[in-house]
């Protein structure tokens, strides 16, 4: 087996061992979590085993709808194209947003698992999320003038389920001793998904398309749509951190990776035969441009302005840093013992979450995905917080002995951008024979797998040759969130990204595997907090000789 090295407990243990806490700074968000007894279950047997017919919001999957395969399973769409949006095709992105994220809740095992607060407690309940982006898109649509106050569905809801993503140590709603009955929620997320539909109906003729920015009153709907793929993502994330008595594989969503069958072959893995050895490719300095540039599709706020950096020569890993290379790092002590390694909040948050490892490792040597557990994949990407990457680097410096000037660190977002910019040049000068992927190669996105695959799988960039530099796992940077110049927060959701610029969340980009529309575009720039996790990992740095 894989297991002589790992240590106790695992994600899908019911005690919640190794949690996601948040440093001692942030203590009170645990605090003030309540302290309720916990919602008492409404009989709500529905909810264990396969869902039927009447589980769709919209509609059912079926062979031959946008965003659904011939064996009937869901996928996320791409971005849609804001300069000709007519009804057909958003009703279609509408629609294909809805049966991904019904897909993914067709995951959750009994009326429990929707009450269910993550052991560490900063996050809601699941069913809090089932009901979240329904009332956004009323909320939005309301502000954005696309509907009257008298068209709310249920303004109780629209309040009840508003908000509630980054932990917010003010807030003792959490545990309500009485959310709505799940039953409940579904109604509402489908008269929800009929109000918008009414919007849609009001758009323009099929042949003309209408051209949409940020000053559009249809901005407000592409944001709904949008926010909930992201709520989508940042669930799934939440189910692969729940006990796994909770979980049932959806049948509408595509299965792990095939690599995910493979046997483990040693519970020491070996660079070269169980994942890739290390290999840094060296890059010109250049200028990066960061922000939008009228790419043809939706944006949140903070990816619009302009910040224009000289890039220094640099080296970064072909693939992002990988299981088998991580192992070594949690061998060598890394956890355990080395808090010269960590940021003075990193070790915080590390002994005030006993991790030993990174959270998906399991005690019994297995990896622990969305839905189930499978053997450990040493070369696919480690997935850990930025606490845990930043002290990966610092380990691997001193291991090779490397000068601070040299040192190993996460890339930058300006390096990322201006390897992304490369490779899309040259794809165009060389008449795009990769197609539509910008020369960024084959991206593990829009749920085509419900997990990550090998750092080395697929066709790398078309210049530099990197992996992954689009999907599979997001990517952390060095970076903190910060605005660009001339951002500007947009009127219909202004605490979107302010409040992220306060020094405590770090830029991620590039969007994972579970990570569709906007939000898997190569142009999307996202922030979390440095405990927080997500399907990321990160990709080795360094400042050139």
């Amino acid at each position: 087996t894989c297991s002589a090295v790992l240590l106790d407990g695992c994600s899908g243990d019911l005690d919640g061992a190794h949690h996601t806490a948040a440093p001692p700074a942030l203590n009170a968000a645990v605090a003030l979590a309540p302290t309720e007894a916990p919602n008492p279950l409404r009989g709500e047997a529905w909810l264990s085993g396969a869902r039927d017919g009447r589980w769709w919001t919209a509609r059912q999957p079926e062979a031959g709808t946008p965003g659904v395969d011939a064996d009937g399973r869901v996928r996320g769409l791409p971005a849609i194209d804001v300069r000709a949006l007519s009804r057909q095709s958003l009703q279609a992105y509408l629609d294909n947003a809805a049966m991904v994220d019904d897909a993914l809740f067709a995951g959750l095992h009994g009326e429990q698992s929707f009450l269910e607060l993550a052991p560490h407690k900063l996050r809601k309940p699941q069913v809090f999320y089932y009901g979240h982006a329904a009332a956004f898109n009323v909320n939005k649509l309301l502000l954005g003038g696309l509907i009257s106050e008298s068209e709310r569905v249920n303004p109780a809801f629209e309040q009840l389920f508003e908000a509630g993503v980054d932990e917010h140590p003010h807030e003792k709603g959490w545990a309500k001793s009485q959310w709505p009955a799940v039953a409940e929620v579904l109604e509402y997320r489908k008269a929800v998904h009929r109000l918008v539909s009414r919007v849609i109906a009001r758009v323009g003729d099929e042949a003309r398309g209408v051209a949409v920015d940020q000053t559009h009153p249809l901005w407000a709907l592409l944001m709904g749509i949008e926010h909930q793929r992201v709520h989508t993502e940042t669930s799934s994330v939440l189910f692969r951190e729940m006990p796994l008595a909770l979980l049932q594989p959806s049948a509408q969503l595509a299965p792990p990776h095939p690599s995910a069958a493979r046997a483990c072959r040693t519970p020491t893995p070996e660079a070269g035969l169980d994942f890739p050895a290390t290999e840094l490719l060296a890059s010109a300095g250049g200028r990066a441009e960061l922000g939008r540039h009228g790419e043809p599709e939706f944006g949140w706020d903070l990816e619009y302005g302009l910040r224009a950096v000289e890039v220094a020569p640099f080296e970064t890993g072909r693939c992002k840093v990988s299981n088998g290379d991580y192992f070594a790092f949690v061998q060598a002590g890394g956890y355990a013992r080395r808090k010269d390694l960590w940021s003075e909040e990193g070790w915080a948050w590390r002994e005030l979450a006993g991790a030993q490892r990174p959270r998906f490792w399991c005690a019994d040597g297995k990896l622990r995905l969305v839905f189930q557990e499978v053997e450990m994949q040493w070369d696919w990407p480690a997935v850990v917080n930025h606490h845990e990457a930043v002290a990966f680097c610092a380990w691997r410096s001193e291991a090779e002995a490397l000068s601070p000037a040299r040192a190993f660190r996460p890339a930058s977002e300006a390096e990322l951008a201006l390897l992304r910019a490369r490779n899309a040049q040259a794809h165009l000068a060389a008449g795009e024979p990769y197609g539509t992927d910008g020369g960024l190669g084959a991206a593990n996105r829009g749920l085509q797998w419900a997990s990550e695959q090998p750092v080395n799988a697929g066709r790398p960039a078309f210049e530099t040759k990197h992996h992954d530099l689009l999907g599979n796992v997001w990517e952390h940077c060095v970076d903190e969130a910060a605005a660009l110049e001339g951002y500007e927060p947009h009127k219909l959701y202004l605490e979107y990204s302010e409040p992220a610029f306060d020094g405590r969340h770090h830029m991620l980009v590039g969007g994972s595997f579970a990570s569709s529309g906007g939000f898997a575009s190569a142009r999307t720039r996202n922030y979390f907090r440095p405990h927080f996790l997500q399907h990321a990992g990160f990709r080795l740095a360094r400042s050139a000789a």
